[in-house]
């Protein structure tokens, strides 16, 4: 009983110093309007990430080849282009963007995904023109769908290779 009563007076003395606080008057927050410059700059971002991947994957090659000034000329593009991406990177969250980098990441990788799911549906066609016209007797159109099928898969094996080196471990599972 003793604790009912202790409890109560608690709660009563609760209850009041709520009741005296005033609220706290919150001011509106205005929306934020999008910059009209960050499409540009996100876009400049993304090419220099990939200009960066593709001269360090050149240098890698260089050096295994044993040709080091070629490989010192790419580490200095290198260079050149880590110092655009800061840039980029700082004039990006000036204009509110969050995680630059992570996020020209992730559109780097939609849109390999994208390429190859498409270079991919046109080797399928071609594959399925091919059957068809040796089925149809149409030897000249399938020699033509023959060479499609040849350029594709180079395209397809080259847009994977990218891919990869953007960071897509699985390129072909990942295809679109």
């Amino acid at each position: 009983m003793k604790n009912l009563g202790l409890l109560t007076i608690g709660l009563l003395f609760s209850v009041a110093s709520f009741a005296q606080t005033t609220p706290v008057a919150t001011t509106p927050v205005p929306p934020v309007t999008p910059n009209p410059n960050v499409k540009p700059e996100m876009k400049d971002l993304r090419h220099d990430l990939r200009d960066y991947r593709q001269d360090k994957a050149t240098a890698a090659k260089d050096v295994r080849k044993g040709n080091l000034a070629g490989a010192q000329t790419e580490i200095k593009d290198m260079k050149a282009d880590k110092a655009d991406i800061k840039g980029d990177v700082a004039t990006l969250k000036a204009d509110g963007v969050k995680h630059p980098v992570k996020r020209a990441d992730r559109q780097i990788d939609r849109a390999d995904e994208k390429k190859l799911g498409a270079d991919m549906k046109d080797y399928k066609a071609d594959k399925k023109d091919a059957v068809k016209d040796i089925k149809d007797g149409d030897l000249k159109d399938a020699g033509k769908d023959v060479k499609d099928l040849k350029a594709d898969r180079k395209q397809i094996r080259q847009d994977a290779k990218i891919a990869h080196r953007d960071g897509i471990k699985h390129p072909f599972h990942h295809a679109r």
